[in-house]
């Protein structure tokens, strides 16, 4: 492949991405879809690997799938690396952005709202988190049993 089919390649994927972001973002959530089973073919996978050491990055996505959800899209939340604790019964309240609810809260509602919530079981043992210390409504996951639940138009965002 030329340099500037390489260039051409990855100017497309920043374009994308930027359209992507634009329209999956906290402002703003994604366009309504126009029938039920739009709504069963079009997923937002929210790839959270952020954790207590990025609260903001957290929070934010905690945020956008609350907004995902509200605009009728399938939503699913893949707790990851340092997010994996966030799925824990026993985080603190004291795990919140300043201004906004605990990440408890957040994931709650989300979940509350029909959010699937997966957590890796591997991220899970190096963060000291048991199976049972999940929140109500989160499972653990390894990321092929996260890519079997995907159909239809899919996007993925990672926080």
């Amino acid at each position: 492949m030329s340099n500037r089919a390489v260039y051409r390649a990855w100017m497309l994927g920043l374009a994308i991405a930027s359209a992507v972001s634009a329209g999956a973002g906290c402002a703003s959530p994604p366009k309504q879809p126009a029938t039920a089973e739009d709504a069963r073919q079009r997923t937002l996978l929210f790839n959270v690997t952020s954790g207590q050491e990025d609260v903001h990055a957290a929070t934010m996505a905690l945020m956008a799938a609350s907004n995902s959800l509200d605009a009728g899209w399938s939503t699913i939340l893949y707790f990851n690396v340092h997010a994996a604790a966030l799925a824990s019964r026993n985080l603190s309240d004291s795990v919140a952005l300043a201004g906004e609810r605990p990440v408890k809260e957040l994931l709650a509602a989300a979940i509350a709202k029909g959010a699937k919530v997966f957590v890796c079981p591997h991220c899970m043992q190096v963060a000291g988190v048991k199976a049972e210390e999940l929140v109500e409504g989160a499972k653990p996951a390894a990321l092929q049993a996260v890519l079997d639940q995907l159909h239809g138009d899919v996007i993925s965002l990672s926080y």
